[in-house]
């Protein structure tokens, strides 16, 4: 979508990209996802719930668990999210998201044998952490909007979770 989720993406997709853009739209709407690409045999199952509608702090919850190359590298990871939303002023609002973010992956499944960079750690996660997204919306015009957000703010410094903004 070139980018325009940042800006336009409301309900539950704020809780995915901008969490500002949640008290844009008022609903309160539940969601479920289940997708399957079958050349990675990768799998995922989630879902998420937001309410807009009941006060002026919006509010939203989201997880997915994934799983990619099951009879290989075997690649499962959890991502949870809880957003939280504010309009500051009619056209201004502001959101942040908690995400927590764990990976697994099998031992020595990798073309390098046993090493974290291709096969993982024995009995723990090669990744596991919370981290925080903040974003921002101005709706300065009917029909014009301008996001920004920052995502995986406190710098987990790995490639699953880069810092951006």
């Amino acid at each position: 979508m070139g980018g325009a989720r940042t800006a336009l993406g409301t309900s539950t997709n704020a809780v995915w990209g901008n969490p500002a853009n949640l008290p844009l739209s008022r609903v309160y709407h539940f969601e479920g996802l289940a997708t399957w690409g079958p050349e990675a045999r990768r799998q995922s199952y989630g879902g998420a719930v937001v309410d807009s509608s009941t006060n002026r702090l919006a509010g939203g919850f989201g997880g997915t668990w994934n799983m990619t190359d099951p009879d290989g590298m075997r690649r499962q990871w959890s991502d949870l999210r809880l957003t939280l939303a504010y309009p500051l002023l009619d056209k201004l609002s502001v959101g942040a998201t908690g995400r927590y973010l764990r990976v697994n992956q099998s031992v020595s499944s990798g073309p390098l044998g046993e090493s974290l960079v291709s096969g993982g750690t024995r009995g723990e996660a090669i990744f596991n952490t919370a981290t925080v997204d903040l974003g921002v919306t101005l709706a300065p015009i009917d029909g014009l909007r301008i996001g920004a957000v920052g995502k995986n703010l406190t710098n987990p410094g790995v490639a699953i979770a880069p810092t951006l903004f």
